[in-house]
């Protein structure tokens, strides 16, 4: 966001003072360890039978983004819980969660070429 800012800035030929200004507020914003989480819709899924949901949460964080994987049943009960990105920048985010999409009993997520990145534990299996 930093940087944007900054070539909007350039590219509307605004004063240095300006530049300089953006660049200690986002400094500022790295010291407070600001972090946001978001929730990711494209593998963020429930399963046919609306039993499970298969729910993919980002975190922005300084060192890059981290993507959580939860799957609950319709209960709440947590029956996965794995952390299936960490420290990544975004654009590998972008690609590896691609979409998610439900296979019978387990959860898929393919990147953008096609390619399985995650698959969740089968839940027709006991202690899977």
């Amino acid at each position: 966001i930093e940087d944007s800012l900054v070539q909007v800035c350039r590219h509307l030929n605004l004063p240095e003072s300006t530049q300089h200004q953006i660049r200690q507020i986002a400094e500022s914003v790295r010291q407070q360890d600001f972090r946001y989480t978001k929730v990711h819709k494209k593998t963020t899924k429930w399963n046919a039978s609306r039993t499970f949901q298969a729910v993919t949460t980002l975190q922005f964080q300084q060192g890059g983004v981290d993507a959580e994987l939860v799957i609950s049943d319709k209960a709440g009960n947590v029956v996965v819980n794995d952390l299936i990105i960490k420290a990544q920048l975004w654009e590998a985010v972008w690609r590896d969660l691609w979409k998610g999409y439900w296979k019978d009993s387990e959860f898929l997520i393919e990147d953008r070429f096609g390619s399985e990145f995650y698959r969740a534990p089968d839940l027709s299996k006991p202690n899977s």
